[in-house]
């Protein structure tokens, strides 16, 4: 993180969250898309028992990271939202893909 951003900035610098979530800086590096997953074996929130397990992604969200420790293993970051499947909706945020015609 010291690499891709330093100094790391404020979440308020970043967005504003008053009604609804206005992106200030959508090329931050401290936004960051990850995927929501479910435990692919029984559906439910909890991560896979000891040893392998599966994990099964749903949908994605949106994440500014604030603070880091020990390394990067231990992360302080705040929710901004849900990253959209349809960008014609109307959301303010950036959608998690983008459809692009091939070939």
């Amino acid at each position: 993180m010291d690499a891709r951003c330093n100094p790391m900035q404020s979440p308020s610098q970043i967005a504003t969250f008053a009604s609804g979530v206005t992106l200030l800086q959508p090329n931050s590096c401290q936004l960051v898309l990850l995927p929501v997953v479910i435990n692919n074996q029984d559906g439910s929130n909890n991560w896979p028992g000891q040893g392998s397990g599966q994990v099964k992604v749903v949908s994605f969200s949106w994440w500014i990271l604030k603070d880091y420790t020990n390394g990067g293993k231990v992360v302080d970051a705040v929710y901004v939202g849900a990253a959209p499947t349809d960008p014609s909706l109307g959301s303010t945020l950036p959608p998690a893909y983008i459809p692009q015609l091939t070939g």
